[in-house]
């Protein structure tokens, strides 16, 4: 019986001290915020992707992927932008460089097997760069684009195809 009671005391007091993990959601970007109220959680952020809208007579709601807007500095003239992500079917790749190199774009799946690779010979300026998606299936993808002589120029996106 003594043992009995201490079982339950030791249980009571070790149901006690267990807590639930709590998600706590946040919106960190430039401009955006989020509000959670009556077990609805709404977020929204600038340069935000959207791929779905839905509308009634006073309002409406874009979802889409949050997702940072591409730094581009005025001063800097090298960059590589991809969009639209999530993709259907065409994305565009964007490159713009300084001096003359080689540009390697490679579609890989998140195993690691490349799906395809592309050369881009003496790029001196900005060039866009369209991959289609049409024969690619639905899931995640990384693309990656980069310049064997330009060490800064390595640039990795993670792609979603709808």
């Amino acid at each position: 019986m003594k043992i009995r009671c201490v079982l339950v005391g030791f249980f009571l007091l070790a149901t006690g001290l267990i807590q639930a993990q709590v998600l706590d959601r946040t919106v960190y970007s430039c401009s955006g915020t989020s509000a959670a109220v009556d077990g609805y959680y709404l977020s929204w952020t600038m340069g935000q992707a959207s791929f779905t809208t839905y509308s009634n007579e006073e309002n409406a709601l874009t979802e889409g992927f949050q997702q940072p807007l591409p730094y581009i500095e005025a001063r800097r003239e090298r960059f590589v932008d991809a969009f639209p992500n999530p993709v259907f079917t065409t994305l565009k790749v964007q490159i713009s460089v300084k001096e003359a190199s080689n540009i390697t774009i490679e579609l890989l799946s998140v195993s690691g097997v490349r799906l395809m690779k592309s050369i881009l010979k003496n790029i001196d300026s900005f060039v866009e760069y369209p991959i289609d998606f049409t024969g690619i299936p639905q899931g995640i993808y990384l693309l990656r684009v980069y310049s064997e002589s330009d060490r800064n120029m390595d640039n990795l996106f993670k792609i979603e195809k709808l």
